[in-house]
């Protein structure tokens, strides 16, 4: 395959992931439906099954059980076999929430293992296996720093991130 024309497709699969964390974030079942194709399978944690399930499942949960969550990738190996790629991504996912009344942050550290598919010049995830390195829970966390200047967060698709700003 040309250098070129693999660093591109590996650009287009890396954009299908980085899709999944803001999905997953802003808790958006719709955009995170588009990185899986629909009869995608997803292996997470203790669910295995079909990937509609899953978003069905995660989106709630998510919702209830934390205030926040950040997904944060770090490298992936891409290795891209004509419309078929296998690609493992190192990342580490944040989720703060309250245990007790007590401010927590559980953190873990993941590999995503994917088989993704394109099909008409589109990637997305066939078969994902979340695999588990590490995690810990710090509880009675607080905010070090004023954050009042800053724009708020969203889950949702009221977040900045969602809006384009104009250029002037």
């Amino acid at each position: 395959m040309e250098v070129i024309h693999e660093l591109s497709e590996t650009l287009t699969i890396r954009a299908v992931l980085e899709r999944y964390c803001r999905a997953i974030d802003r808790l958006d079942s719709e955009l995170l439906a588009s990185c899986y194709w629909p009869e995608a399978e997803d292996h997470h944690g203790r669910f295995t099954g079909p990937v509609r399930n899953f978003i069905e499942g995660v989106i709630p949960l998510l919702r209830e059980r934390y205030e926040a969550t950040m997904h944060v990738l770090g490298q992936s190996i891409v290795d891209i076999d004509g419309d078929r790629a296998h690609a493992e991504t190192y990342n580490v996912a944040y989720h703060r929430g309250s245990n007790e009344g007590r401010a927590t942050l559980v953190s873990v550290g993941n590999r995503y293992v994917d088989v993704l598919e394109r099909r008409e010049k589109e990637w997305r995830i066939l078969d994902r296996k979340v695999i588990v390195e590490w995690s810990k829970l710090d509880a009675d966390v607080t905010v070090t720093h004023p954050v009042e200047d800053y724009p708020l967060a969203h889950r949702d698709r009221n977040d900045p991130a969602y809006a384009r700003p104009s250029v002037s």
